[in-house]
């Protein structure tokens, strides 16, 4: 039975999500550029050409909405971290190590690297987003024992490791003079 008007209302779903697209979007380009403490949902806004109100009705805070930009951004950062590491017959901690350094050094993935980048030091303060990245991490550490213990790699501690990549590419960023 088709109801009356779903088409109409079918619609809006598509343009709400459009707006939600956008609004993301724009958010991911300001977090990457100024980082979390330096936007307001009034400059979020601007960039996204929305009402602040369209901002407050499809995310409520701007934890939420950061929290859903920042869960976008560490799902693409854990996806190209497995895709880099599945070269066949590789050495998997070489092409961690190479990942890191390709993704923090300004190149391809930059963006993407300061936005994960400044999730994790706000971590600290947002006690929303300390979950998500415990879980970012386990999510690393358990691709990188995975693609170990499949290689002839000697056996290391994943989680360790990870979080020395890591703070190699934190310091690699801060020499860059970024």
């Amino acid at each position: 039975m088709k109801i009356a008007g779903s088409k109409f209302l079918s619609g809006m779903r598509r343009k709400q999500e459009s707006t939600k697209d956008n609004i993301r979007t724009s958010t991911f380009r300001l977090l990457a550029k100024r980082g979390y403490a330096n936007i307001s949902m009034r400059d979020i806004a601007a960039e996204a050409g929305v009402a602040l109100s369209q901002i407050a009705y499809c995310y409520h805070s701007k934890d939420t909405l950061i929290s859903a930009v920042a869960s976008e951004a560490v799902d693409r950062f854990v996806e190209g971290f497995d895709c880099a590491l599945d070269a066949p017959g590789g050495d998997p901690l070489a092409a961690a190590r190479d990942y890191f350094a390709r993704i923090s050094c300004g190149g391809e993935g930059s963006e993407l690297w300061r936005v994960v980048l400044d999730f994790v030091g706000q971590a600290s303060w947002v006690p929303a987003f300390r979950d998500s990245i415990n879980e970012f991490f386990t999510r690393l550490s358990g691709i990188l024992d995975e693609k170990i213990n499949s290689s002839d790699c000697a056996k290391i501690n994943a989680r360790e490791t990870i979080g020395a990549l890591f703070g190699s590419s934190v310091m690699r960023l801060y020499a860059a003079g970024v």
